[in-house]
């Protein structure tokens, strides 16, 4: 194998919360479908939630990217964009952000290493 097919075996999409950025908008995830498509890699989306609103909404407030040109999003931008994220229709893997990263790490890494055929590891 090739190192550039070696290098795109695998493409993982992340498609975080609402008012992320991320690919929760259909189009998004029809160009990250359209690049496996083109070469051949498996795709495999990974969705970060916080079920937790309360907590969600603290993590958003207390952020600060300092990203010039980007503006930091509102808890109303959230719940806005909620509605107007695109229904899943794709297998994904669904993290839950209140656990600790190394556990979370640890899930994505054991999904990628499955066999495409095999369901991700439970949350």
């Amino acid at each position: 194998m090739s190192a550039r097919a070696s290098e795109s075996a695998l493409l993982v999409a992340l498609a975080g919360l609402p008012g992320s950025g991320k690919s929760a908008a259909a189009p998004a995830r029809d160009q990250w479908r359209a690049l496996a498509a083109r070469t051949g890699a498996r795709l495999r989306f990974v969705e970060v939630v916080c079920p937790d609103p309360a907590l969600h909404r603290a993590r958003l407030e207390g952020r600060r990217r300092d990203l010039p040109g980007f503006p930091e999003p509102t808890w109303a931008d959230v719940v806005r964009l909620e509605g107007e994220v695109a229904p899943w229709t794709d297998p994904r893997l669904e993290l839950d952000s209140r656990r600790p990263l190394d556990d979370l790490v640890a899930v994505v890494l054991a999904d990628l290493a499955a066999p495409p055929h095999e369901e991700p590891p439970g949350p």
